[in-house]
């Protein structure tokens, strides 16, 4: 056989000094003595518990020896053996296996504890590889995909986040990185991993298996159960083979494992021949080819090498394009024309923030409204005419389209009392040392020659300046050396120096006159301005809830933190480990330093005597980005807007219960843009997106010849009855954006929806099957947008209601009680009396005499909030119509359990078309729908039928008045 191709696997090494061992070693080199090798995939289990990696490393420069391997040609993934244990690890795993079958992402909480497992692990990674480190670090960090000598790919993921020598809980990937997957680049490939698929969370499971059908992974490699096995991953379109290794290396007395290693061999018809091999240890000391697959199977072991496929093939649509379609749900994950920055929507509010000399250096919004995307518009846009930082050759989605990010390593640094003016210099001192380093760095990597003339006068003034300890030697190392090339290092060093509160008030005079230097070097040049682009503020520290949760969800004991009389005795006291104890150790969860509930965090909020903490809202989340606009405004006015900061924030962070701003407020604010679009400009993005969309991936590209056509170029249809209201034809648009939260993102999702299906839409026998298509996909997508309770799928199926946990009470943050409460909704038009019932039931009262303050739960008010419920009422003002009211979007912040809808006899309450799809989606069956008339954001309605029903409300039976006004149709 001509072999093409040929690699080893190895597991389970767990070496262990024995004499059978020594001979083992030896016959590793007899068996490949004539094979050419061309890499090694090691997964898992690198040492024994307790021993140090030396016979690791040891034997793995024998293996690169005898195979004529380098270390590029060694992949070795993370097992159980090769991680260590940490202060609380036995806490949080506990607590992540008792949340995750409910909330797959939950672990990502603890994503910064679960790195400290591999502190021996990384030690041994850098001193084996070297310069290869960065690439296996990020295998711990979740995933990497090598490319081995541009012939095959090789995914290596890390499934040993929460092992801890407990086999009877599942484990778990990152799987949120490993959503951002994407392997285009034609070679086949093969997936690694210690654990077994079927070892994984089930939700995990079920990801792993979607992302490697999508990727057209070929073949699943593992270890840890120390036994050979085979399994076909069946799925829609292809099948994934599940290969698992035995152990391969021996040890004295394990009577269980079998020991060995996989060969595997490609020919020239990329067929891929498995050779399982067999140590016989007790009489021949060799190893002997192992059959047991054979037998198990009874066919030979092999399976195909599938290239990689562009995404177009993958859904069927025509591939004479490489760029993929222009909808855009998240726009950090833009490639080629999906980024329109040359055909995006100018909007008033978007102009205003484009201009050039734009008073707005920032952009507020909620969630989903699309700052991000315009942040990096005004960077390619600046781009041109000024000194864009952080630098980058390409901007593109894998360096955050040159957007700097912050991310805290211990957001515990914000529990020290920190005041409104120390978090501001932070900003301003930090941010103006990043830019100067950049500045610098830059100015070094070019060639003499084309260096700024004043460069090496800078270096000198600051080298004298260091000297006569105007500026010390910490400063200096942040703009010169390698080590802080993000202002995220930048920011962090700071936090964990002793005094420096003091220090950068101190040396922030010496920085403000290297950036006037700096700025006067540049003044004669095109770019004579510097711009600073910062995103993901918001996700620089967790975001807590809007109330606190009663338990600790780590010990489940009471939350008493702020309470403890002895806080600096610390775990000593709180476990008596020294002698001494607390005496309410049994009650109180300080002991475990970090009260930490989902989204509530004790540690993360900031109090003031004089409020209810119950009902306080400013925390450190919002108190960084207020501090943030601040610091911009200060370095504004210092370097005569000479030196900008273009950022983002998100809007809850000015519903503050506290005036942080002060009188300064309307000024700074001034400096933000808030970023909301109306019905009118939602739908100028929808069509605007059509119109510039891939030609291959629309329905009918000739139709947009016309004005007007849109929806028919789009999908092969302009108009589609409505099921429930006799005689309504609404346009997709029309559909699309009742069934979304009033949010660009969601108009993008529907897009992308129905570009998914438009092979079943050109398949399509006639105009009323395309129809039916596309109502039942923006129906599918509308049910996983409001409310999705499969939480398996959260990483790449968003939820409007898991993103708004953050801004709820705790009651209803709990999945559980919010998902019984829509249960009980069983019609999408509701009266006073249809809620009151189910209020009743929530709050279990038997009688409701609609004194709503009495009651703990409002969960009407919290549907309210949250942009769920809508209402329209008779009102006296003479008009005609009136309209149905849901709140806007850039108005759904933190809200509190209290009664925000009052509920009254000559109001109408609107469920939300995407909530109702949840609601039969959770119910498997579907709810009443009202026939009146359509239900949706600003559809108006005649005051005249709202009586009418009114009255037939009080003047029908039950029965007669759901006959005549409700509709419900069997699946």
């Amino acid at each position: 056989m001509n072999i093409s191709l040929r690699w080893l696997q190895l597991s389970d090494l767990h070496l262990f000094d024995s004499t059978e061992w020594n001979v083992m070693k030896k016959e590793y080199e007899v068996v490949f003595k004539n094979k050419k090798i061309d890499f090694v995939i090691i997964t898992g289990d690198l040492h024994q518990f307790g021993d140090d990696y030396s016979k690791t490393l040891e034997f793995l420069e024998n293996l690169m020896e005898y195979l004529q391997l380098t270390k590029s040609d060694i992949f070795i993934i993370p097992g159980n053996h090769d991680i260590n244990s940490f202060k609380h690890k036995d806490l949080i795993i506990r607590d992540i296996c008792e949340k995750m079958s409910s909330d797959q992402d939950y672990y990502y909480k603890y994503y910064g504890d679960l790195m400290e497992s591999y502190n021996s692990y990384k030690v041994f990674l850098k001193e084996f590889y070297q310069d290869y480190y960065g690439e296996y670090e990020k295998i711990i960090n979740g995933h990497n995909l090598f490319t081995w000598k541009e012939k095959i790919n090789i995914l290596a993921m890390n499934s040993t986040l929460i092992c801890d020598g407990e086999r009877n809980h599942y484990q778990i990937l990152n799987i949120r990185d490993l959503t951002t997957l994407s392997i285009n680049n034609g070679f086949p490939t093969i997936a690694c991993s210690h654990h077994n698929i079927d070892d994984l969370l089930p939700s995990h499971n079920k990801l792993l298996s979607k992302v490697l059908s999508s990727q057209n992974v070929s073949v699943y490699l593992c270890g840890d159960q120390h036994l050979y096995s085979e399994k076909p991953l069946q799925r829609n379109d292809c099948s994934v083979e599940c290969i698992t290794c035995g152990k391969s290396a021996c040890e004295p007395q394990d009577t269980y494992s079998e020991i060995g290693f996989i060969l595997y061999e490609v020919d020239a018809y990329d067929n891929c021949f498995c050779h399982p091999y067999l140590w016989e240890g007790k009489n021949k000391m060799r190893f002997e080819p192992y059959h047991g697959l054979e037998e198990k199977i009874g066919t030979p072991k092999s399976f195909k090498l599938c290239k990689t496929v562009s995404s177009s093939k993958k859904t069927g649509i025509n591939s004479q394009t490489a760029n993929w379609s222009i909808w855009l749900p998240d726009a950090e994950l833009a490639t080629g024309k999906e980024t329109r920055f040359e055909t995006f929507t100018p909007t008033s509010c978007v102009s205003d923030f484009l201009e050039n000399d734009s008073s707005y250096w920032g952009i507020a919004s909620v969630k989903g409204i699309g700052k991000t995307f315009l942040l990096q518009v005004k960077r390619v846009q600046m781009a041109p005419k000024t000194i864009c930082y952080p630098y980058f050759p390409t901007p593109n989605k894998d360096n955050n389209w040159a957007t700097e990010a912050v991310k805290f390593n211990d957001p515990s640094v914000f529990s020290k009392n920190i005041t409104q003016r120390q978090m501001i210099m932070l900003w301003r001192f930090s941010i103006i040392c990043y830019i100067e380093r950049c500045w610098i760095t830059t100015q070094q990597k070019m060639a003499e020659y084309r260096r700024n003339k004043n460069y090496n006068n800078i270096i000198q003034w600051i080298d004298y300046q260091i000297k006569s300890g105007k500026i010390p030697k910490k400063i200096n190392e942040y703009l010169m050396e390698e080590s802080y090339s993000k202002l995220t290092l930048i920011i962090n060093d700071i936090l964990n120096s002793n005094h420096w509160e003091s220090a950068i008030f101190s040396y922030y005079n010496s920085l403000h006159l290297l950036g006037i230097k700096i700025i006067e070097s540049i003044s004669k040049n095109k770019k004579n301005t510097i711009a600073l682009f910062l995103d993901k503020i918001d996700q620089s520290i967790r975001q807590p809830n809007s109330e606190e949760a009663l338990d600790c969800s780590l010990c489940s004991k009471s939350q008493r933190i702020n309470n403890c009389k002895e806080p600096k005795k610390g775990t000593s006291y709180c476990f008596g480990t020294e002698g001494e104890r607390c005496p309410q150790q049994s009650q109180c969860c300080y002991g475990c330093e970090r009260y930490s509930d989902n989204y509530a965090g004790t540690e993360l909020r900031i109090y003031d005597n004089t409020v209810n903490t119950n009902s306080q809202h400013i925390n450190y989340w919002q108190r960084l980005q207020l501090a943030l606009i601040e610091a911009v405004n200060d370095i504004k006015t210092d370097f005569d807007g000479k030196i900008k900061v273009i950022y983002t924030v998100r809007l809850e962070s000015f519903n503050c219960e506290a005036d942080v701003l002060g009188n300064q407020r309307s000024k700074i604010l001034a400096l933000t843009e808030t970023l909301n679009y109306s019905r009118d400009e939602h739908e100028r993005i929808y069509r605007d997106c059509i119109k510039n969309q891939n030609p291959h991936l629309l329905f009918a590209p000739e139709k947009l010849r016309t004005t007007g056509h849109e929806d028919e170029a789009f999908v092969g249809v302009d108009g589609i009855c409505h099921p429930y209201v006799n005689g309504e034809i609404e346009s997709i648009f029309d559909i699309i954006y009742r069934h979304s939260f009033d949010r660009t993102r969601d108009i993008q999702y529907y897009g992308q929806a129905l570009t998914m299906v438009l092979q079943r839409l050109r398949n399509a026998t006639d105009i009323n099957e395309r129809g039916t298509i596309t109502k039942e996909t923006i129906e599918a997508t509308a049910a996983k947008l409001a409310y999705n309770s499969d939480k398996s799928t959260s990483s790449t199926e968003y939820s409007y209601y898991y993103e708004k946990i953050p801004n709820m009470p705790s009651y209803w943050g709990d999945a559980s009680n919010f998902e019984r409460f829509i249960k009980m909704i069983d019609r999408n038009l509701l009266f006073s009396e249809d809620m009151c019932a189910i209020c009743r039931s929530i709050n279990n009262k038997t009688n409701c005499t609609y004194e709503c303050d009495q009651c703990i739960h409002h969960p009407f008010s919290t549907l309210y909030n949250l942009g769920m419920l809508g209402y329209i009422a008779i009102n006296e003002t003479g008009s005609q119509k009136v309209r149905q009211m849901f709140l806007d979007a850039q108005k759904i912040t933190y809200f509190h359990e209290q009664n925000d809808l009052p509920i009254n006899t000559h109001t109408l309450y609107i469920v939300h078309p995407a909530l109702t799809k949840s609601i039969e989606a959770l119910k498997k069956d579907k709810i009443m729908h009202f026939s009146g008339f359509l239900l949706g954001k600003e559809i108006e309605v005649t005051q005249e039928l709202i009586r009418n029903i009114l009255s037939d409300r009080r003047g029908l039976t039950k029965a007669q008045f759901e006959k005549k006004y409700y509709t419900m149709l069997r699946d």
